[in-house]
């Protein structure tokens, strides 16, 4: 992936689509209506971000694209 992780803070984001992401090449998979974490700020084709699922931090690329930032801003963990 050829864009940089950039440190800000991270803003909250809803999945509409389902993502089947390859995890060999570090790629976030995630449902439809899952919440992930990206640092605000980032540009270009793919964003490093995260979720939390059964407890356990999940990081990956994924398509800005397959999210919209959620309206309501809970307190956000930095990815």
């Amino acid at each position: 992936m050829a864009t940089q992780r950039r440190s800000s803070m991270a803003s909250s984001y809803v999945a509409v689509h389902k993502f089947s992401g390859n995890a060999a090449e570090s790629q976030l998979q995630f449902g439809k209506g899952e919440v992930i974490f990206a640092n605000a700020g980032q540009s270009g084709d793919w964003w490093w971000g995260a979720l939390q699922r059964n407890g356990v931090k999940i990081e990956g690329w994924f398509p800005p694209t397959y999210v919209k930032r959620r309206a309501s801003q809970a307190p956000a963990p930095t990815p």
